[in-house]
């Protein structure tokens, strides 16, 4: 290995490293020195264009190969993990009958009413339009449980005049209240 400055370079390529280093240019006394230095920098720049180039070429080339070599492995290792995934389902479908402790237990009723709600629920929810009645069913039932909440709080408070208001929805109360405060502002007066 031969040492050129802070660079260790191997004997063989040390030929090739002389003949890509930069050299200082020589002083130039004349318009006819300018003339060669600029010849000589235009073809340094040429040079590492066409440098540049191969270095390209070679990279598309690497990443081309890389590309047609892994991409089939991938695909076809995608394909055994599915495989592989099938498999195990398959496996945890029919492993009730491999442990003896459930293969001799029965399904309780809770079990079997739960199977029962679950299949309606995935019924209710493939069929067209079933995503849109369930979220109407949850905004109900969130409605519900509001109310129902307001009234154990109104319960508790142990009101006697039987109205009592209650904030059901929170967060319609606070879009409200910006709606006032953005009224109120002397700025905002076309609100009002």
């Amino acid at each position: 290995m031969v040492c050129h400055g802070s660079i260790l370079v191997v004997p063989g390529a040390y030929a090739v490293f002389l003949k890509h280093i930069s050299l200082v240019p020589v002083l130039a006394t004349s318009f006819d020195d300018l003339q060669k230095r600029i010849e000589a920098q235009t073809q340094q720049a040429t040079g590492h264009q066409e440098k540049l180039k191969e270095i390209r070429a070679r990279i598309e080339k690497l990443s081309e190969r890389h590309v047609l070599a892994n991409a089939p492995r991938l695909q076809k290792l995608a394909s055994a993990q599915i495989q592989l995934s099938h498999r195990l389902l398959r496996l945890v479908q029919h492993l009730h009958l491999l442990i003896p402790a459930l293969r001799s237990s029965s399904i309780r009723p809770e079990e079997e009413a739960l199977r029962a709600a679950l299949e309606e629920i995935d019924g209710e929810i493939r069929r067209p339009g079933g995503m849109g009645r369930i979220v109407g069913k949850l905004n109900e039932l969130w409605a519900l449980v509001g109310a129902v909440n307001a009234m154990r709080g109104a319960n508790s408070k142990g009101s006697t005049d039987g109205v009592e208001w209650a904030v059901v929805d929170e967060d319609g109360l606070n879009q409200i209240v910006q709606v006032c405060m953005a009224c109120h502002r002397p700025d905002r007066v076309e609100l009002c």
